[in-house]
C-alpha cells in the first residue's frame, strides 16, 4: 500500500514538473512574440504544439507566426483553420489553461489566404471578422481589406499576362528559384493598367506595419492602480520611434542605463512596450536607432507609434511616477497596519498599543507608520522591538517625498549616500526638538 501511495506521489510531482515547465515555455514564447523575436518563439510553439496538436490556442499562435515570418504559409493556414473551429468570444489569454482561440484567428486567416492565392476564401475570413470583432479600432479591419485588395489584384496580375512573357518569367525562375516573383513581374509585358496596379499593391506591402498579436499577459498584478494617458496624435501618417524593450513586467525608465527620454505604453496585451522618439520620416528614426544599439541595446528596432500598440502611456502606478527619481533623502518607517474605508479592530488596536503611528495618505489606502530612520538596519531594529511586545505582523517600508517607494532602490540609496542621510535626519530631529510640547 505504501508502495502504490509512494509511486503515485511521484507521478503526482513529476507530472507538476511538466505542467510547469509547459507553461513556462508557453510564457517565453509569447514574450518573444512581443519582442518581435519570432525566430525564438516559432520553435517553442512547435515543441508545444506537436505536444498538444487539439489545442487551437497554439495552433492560432503558431500559425500567426508562420504568417508573420512569411514561411510554411499553406501550413498556416491548416492551423488557423483548425484554431478557428474552436473560436469563442470569452477569449482568456491571461490563461495558461485556455484553449480556445480568439477572433484575431479570421484576421489571421485573411493574411494567410491571401498570401497563399486563395481570395475567396480571405475576404470570407475578413468577413467573418467583422462580424465577430468587438475592439473599437480599425487598424486591423483595413489592414485586412487591404491583404483581400492585394490579394486580387496579384490574381488579376497573372490572368493578364501574355503567355510568351509567363514563359520568360518561368524559364528565369529556374536559374533563381528564390527570385520567381521578382523576375515575373519584371519580365512580363504589362499594359499601363496592370503597371498601375502592381504600384498600388507594391505601396500597401510597403506601407503595412507587421500586425500585432493582442493577447493579454498579467504577472503585473497592479492593473487598479496602473496610471496611464490616451496618446491622441493629430497626424494620421507613420510616426518612427525605437522600442528598446518588450517587458511583461512593469519597471521604471530609470533603470535603462545611458538611455534618457524612454516613454512607457501599454497594449491590449498587457505588454510593457519601452519607446524612445517620434519622427515622421523613418530615416530619422535610423539614426537614433544606431546610437541606441551602440550603447549596448542590440534587440532595438523601430516602430511605428502611431498605431494601436501605443495608444496608452503609462504614467505610472499609484502616486509613484513612472521616471520618477529619488530626491532628497529616503525614510525608512515600521508598517504596522493599513486599511482603506473600515478600520478593523485589529487595526484600531495599534492605536492602543504602539506610540508615534503616523497615517499616511497613498491613493485609497492609508498606512500605518512608526518610527523615521535614516539607515534601513535602524528601522529593522525597531521592527524587532514591535515584534517582541506582540506586534507580529510589523515590517520595514520606505518613503521619498511622502510617497511609498520600493525598499531595495531606498537601501541603495541610503547606502551610497550616507552623510546626506544623516544630516537631513539629524536636522529634522532638531527641528522637531525645537517645537513647543503642551
Amino acid at each position: 500500500m505504501n508502495r502504490i501511495l509512494a509511486l503515485s506521489l511521484v507521478l503526482l510531482i513529476g507530472s507538476s514538473a511538466i505542467a510547469q515547465d509547459q507553461d513556462n515555455n508557453f510564457n517565453k514564447a509569447k514574450l518573444h512574440l512581443a519582442n518581435h523575436k519570432l525566430n525564438q518563439a516559432i520553435p517553442i510553439l512547435e515543441k508545444l504544439w506537436a505536444k498538444d496538436s487539439a489545442n487551437a490556442n497554439l495552433n492560432y499562435l503558431l500559425g500567426l507566426c508562420y504568417v508573420k515570418e512569411d514561411m510554411q504559409i499553406p501550413k498556416s493556414v491548416e492551423l488557423l483553420e483548425t484554431a478557428s473551429s474552436i473560436y469563442t468570444s470569452e477569449y482568456e489569454s491571461g490563461s495558461k489553461t485556455e484553449r480556445r482561440a480568439p477572433e484575431y484567428v479570421y484576421y489571421y486567416m485573411t493574411i494567410a489566404y491571401s498570401k497563399n492565392g486563395q481570395c475567396e476564401e480571405a475576404l470570407r475570413s475578413l468577413n467573418k471578422f467583422y462580424q465577430v470583432y468587438t475592439y473599437n479600432d480599425e487598424y486591423y479591419l483595413v489592414d485586412g481589406q487591404k491583404w483581400v485588395r492585394e490579394c486580387n489584384l496579384d490574381r488579376k496580375e497573372e490572368e493578364e499576362k501574355p503567355e510568351e512573357a509567363i514563359a520568360s518569367a518561368e524559364s528565369t525562375a529556374k536559374e533563381n528559384a528564390e527570385g520567381a516573383t521578382e523576375t515575373i513581374e519584371k519580365t512580363a509585358a504589362l499594359s499601363k493598367e496592370q503597371e498601375a496596379s502592381l504600384e498600388i499593391a507594391q505601396e500597401i506591402k510597403t506601407e503595412r506595419n507587421e500586425p500585432q498579436i493582442k493577447e493579454r499577459l498579467i504577472p503585473f498584478d497592479d492593473w487598479d492602480e496602473l496610471r496611464t494617458r490616451e496618446v491622441i496624435y493629430t497626424t494620421m501618417t507613420s510616426l518612427y520611434g525605437i522600442q528598446v524593450a518588450a517587458l511583461i513586467d512593469l519597471k521604471p525608465t530609470r533603470d535603462f542605463e545611458n538611455l534618457k527620454n524612454v516613454e512607457v505604453y501599454v497594449d491590449e496585451n498587457g505588454i510593457f512596450r519601452y519607446v524612445i522618439g517620434r519622427f515622421p520620416y523613418k530615416k530619422q528614426a535610423e539614426s537614433l536607432l544606431a546610437k541606441i544599439r551602440e550603447r549596448g541595446y542590440e534587440d532595438a528596432f523601430i516602430v511605428d507609434v502611431n498605431r494601436p500598440n501605443y495608444e496608452q502611456e503609462v504614467l505610472g502606478v499609484g502616486a509613484e511616477n513612472i521616471n520618477w527619481h529619488i530626491q532628497g533623502s529616503v525614510d525608512f518607517r515600521v508598517q504596522v497596519g493599513a486599511f482603506r474605508t473600515i478600520v478593523s479592530s485589529s487595526v484600531a488596536e495599534k492605536y492602543l498599543e504602539v506610540d508615534g503611528i503616523k497615517e499616511n495618505q497613498q491613493n485609497d489606502l492609508v498606512i500605518l507608520t512608526v518610527g523615521n530612520f535614516a539607515q534601513y538596519d535602524q528601522a529593522a531594529a525597531y521592527r524587532e522591538e514591535l515584534k517582541s511586545i506582540g506586534i507580529e505582523d510589523a515590517f520595514v517600508v520606505s518613503f521619498n517625498l511622502g510617497n511609498k517607494i520600493p525598499l531595495k532602490e531606498a537601501k541603495e540609496f541610503a547606502e551610497s549616500n550616507q552623510k546626506k542621510q544623516s544630516d537631513t535626519h539629524q536636522d529634522a530631529g532638531a527641528k522637531k526638538k525645537a517645537r513647543a510640547d503642551f
